[in-house]
């Protein structure tokens, strides 16, 4: 697939020509199907995909952290919800949602 390469490339970019800036570039992926009203419901009545598919609150923590004064530097990356904690945990990073630090 040649999208997800080309936007990579382009976060990388962004985020490097930004960065002085202060304004931060990075992918964010919830890392699977998200539970929305846009699946249509024959899908949802299918078992398979039903227990594949990721809570919406997945992404607050990650979100909050992006949002949080804690990110401050953080440009570049691709971050997926599902797999922040060990994305934080690569970086020697720790968060809890509510932390202000």
């Amino acid at each position: 697939m040649v999208l997800p390469v080309l936007l990579r490339k382009l976060s990388r970019i962004m985020a490097e020509d930004l960065r002085d800036s202060g304004v931060a570039v990075n992918i964010f992926l919830p890392g699977g199907a998200v539970r929305t009203g846009m699946i249509p419901p024959e899908a949802l009545a299918q078992p398979d995909v039903q227990s594949s598919l990721l809570d919406p609150q997945i992404m607050a923590c990650p979100i909050s952290f992006l949002a949080s004064p804690q990110a401050e530097g953080i440009t570049g990356e691709r971050i997926e919800a599902l797999h922040f904690d060990s994305w934080l945990n690569e970086r020697g990073l720790h968060f809890e949602e509510g932390e202000t630090r």
